[in-house]
């Protein structure tokens, strides 16, 4: 669990009745969007360059890395950042 959060919920009827009701609201990590796999030679310099579009009307942020499995002389810039909304 990353996020919880008690809150309670009330729903007001006609004729003044109430029913109230406890929540517990629970976020996790998501998944990622999508997996880039990069190649080079050995001893060789190598890069990719690629622009992320947001599809979203909100400005939206983004978080990059590697996976645990990946060499830690890897690089990525920028690690997060936000993006403008869709259309801009």
């Amino acid at each position: 669990m990353v996020d919880g959060s008690k809150t309670l919920f009330i729903l007001n009827w006609l004729f003044n009745l109430i029913d109230r009701y406890k929540l517990y609201l629970e976020s996790t990590m998501p998944d990622p969007d999508d997996t880039i796999t990069i190649t080079s030679p050995i001893n060789k310099t190598s890069s990719v360059a690629f622009k992320l579009t947001n599809y979203n009307k909100q400005i939206a942020e983004f978080v990059s890395g590697f996976t645990a499995e990946s060499d830690s002389e890897f690089t990525i810039q920028p690690k997060n950042g936000i993006l403008e909304p869709y259309g801009k």
